[in-house]
């Protein structure tokens, strides 16, 4: 008695489009399919896949196929086509793609999760309940749960991420124009250029050149404040942002 292998009963699909492939390309896919264990039909190209957010894993081997058409002379040509499956995925993956696969789900950051609309995690979790996948399904809960926590944690390496390049920034502009930026103390002691904007203002003066002095008073530092607020804020307060910082 023969068995039925469960992913030949599902149709290779592109996955932006939904629609099956055709023919000897459908043997094709399906055969990978089978080949690497793969459960999700899915299949797209690199450059859909970056279109959407995604990218492929490194390493991940593509599955090539073909497509015939007609040009307007109607000669017959045919082009090849490397495809991946959902499962060589990384990144921002859509949800409608994933069919609460456990695997690919956990593939996902914290980050790229949190580009889903709540309903989107809720709907995810759903899924996996119906494909009896408990284990994602708890995993998906346990996210919402804590959605602030990491949207908490994006927004603050994002603030990091802005006062370093503001930061760096600076004082290479600083140090083209001045000969020093550190005085003898500062440099007996160690301090990297890049201290005097990371530090509060009293204790940059300790270190920081007469030259340099006179450079802040023209191009002031930014406040704290003004680097988290938007432009408008920025451009309101860099004039104080020397006696404030």
């Amino acid at each position: 008695m023969s068995t039925t292998n469960p992913l030949m009963m599902r149709e290779a699909i592109n996955a932006m489009t939904e629609e099956p492939y055709k023919g000897k390309n459908q043997d094709t896919l399906q055969n990978a399919m089978t080949n690497n264990g793969w459960t999700n039909p899915r299949f797209i190209t690199f450059h859909q896949a970056i279109q959407n957010g995604c990218h492929v894993m490194k390493g991940s081997r593509g599955t090539q196929i073909s497509k015939f058409g007609k040009d307007d002379d109607d000669k017959t040509y045919v082009r090849t086509y490397t495809v991946f499956n959902v499962a060589q995925l990384g990144g921002k993956i859509p949800i409608d793609w994933l069919e609460g696969d456990l695997e690919l789900y956990k593939a996902m950051s914290a980050e790229d999760l949190l580009t889903w609309p709540e309903e989107d995690l809720i709907k995810m979790a759903n899924l996996a309940r119906g494909h009896g996948d408990d284990t994602t399904a708890r995993l998906i809960d346990n996210h919402i749960a804590q959605r602030d926590r990491y949207q908490d944690q994006a927004e603050k390496k994002l603030r990091r991420n802005t006062i370093d390049s503001y930061i760096d920034e600076e004082w290479v502009k600083a140090e083209k124009v001045c000969h020093r930026l550190v005085n003898d103390l500062g440099e007996a002691e160690g301090v990297h250029p890049r201290d005097l904007w990371r530090w509060t203002m009293n204790r940059a003066r300790k270190y920081a050149t007469e030259e340099l002095l006179r450079y802040w008073t023209e191009h002031p530092r930014l406040t704290k404040k003004a680097l988290m607020g938007d432009m408008v804020t920025r451009e309101r307060q860099v004039k104080d942002s020397f006696l404030l910082i």
